[in-house]
């Protein structure tokens, strides 16, 4: 069972073995199962001294750059509680040292990492991140004034059997299926808006008023990129 190697992720190759063993699979030449993973992803060399720390409980020194701040590179002192992956990226949360929040660091966002001792650990007593994204859909946490609301959709005879079968969240209810109307609900965020986009014509959002006029104006903007395009097109002929 040919599997690519992702660099320090020796506990992947092991999962794999032991499926290989439970199956039967050593030696046969004939590929049957594979893992999603991007090997080409930046960050990935990080994630194994990651697990580690916050396994043994060691405070991080990162040297993080997000994508609001391209080219601008911070020092973080972090104490790390909990990795998670969303759509084939890792990341990281971690109570900021300075700040004291919840900080929520992309693993392709880091630019170094290593173990400090010069401040000491303070363990996580407060959340259980088990449950930590239940009222979420990713891995991006809302400020507080951003509520959890019921999210009604409408979907496509095309769509709908889709997002049954796979969830767009773990409170997903069907409403009407005659109409194919769900709900969900969650706090609205980045990821919330990039399923509903995805969706496409798929999807209408028909309750709450707010987040529906949010989309159509998310809708409306790429619209514009589209109607540039399509006007400096029709200037060059």
């Amino acid at each position: 069972m040919p599997c690519s190697k992702v660099p320090c992720n020796e506990w992947v190759e092991e999962v794999i073995s032991n499926l290989e063993w439970r199956f039967n699979l050593k030696g046969n030449c004939e590929s049957i199962i594979s893992f999603e993973q991007n090997p080409n992803l930046k960050g990935l060399n990080f994630l194994a001294p990651i697990i580690e720390a916050t396994s043994n409980h060691q405070v991080l020194k990162i040297v993080y750059c997000n994508y609001k701040n391209v080219g601008n590179e911070k020092e973080l002192i972090l104490h790390p509680y909990y990795i998670k992956q969303y759509n084939s990226r890792w990341f990281l949360m971690a109570l900021d040292n300075g700040n004291h929040y919840i900080s929520n660091l992309a693993l392709d966002r880091i630019h170094s990492v290593e173990v400090t001792d010069k401040v000491r650990f303070i363990p996580n007593s407060d959340i259980d991140f088990e449950h930590y994204f239940d009222d979420v859909i990713g891995v991006t946490i809302p400020p507080k004034e951003i509520i959890k609301e019921v999210i009604k959709l409408q979907l496509t005879a095309n769509q709908y059997p889709y997002v049954i079968t796979k969830p767009l969240h773990l409170t997903q209810q069907i409403v009407n299926e005659e109409n194919r109307i769900i709900t969900i609900e969650v706090r609205p965020n980045y990821e919330l808006d990039q399923q509903i986009l995805s969706l496409g014509p798929d999807v209408k959002v028909l309750a709450p008023d707010s987040y529906r006029g949010h989309i159509v104006h998310k809708i409306e903007e790429s619209l514009k990129n589209y109607l540039s395009v399509q006007n400096d097109y029709t200037n060059d002929k």
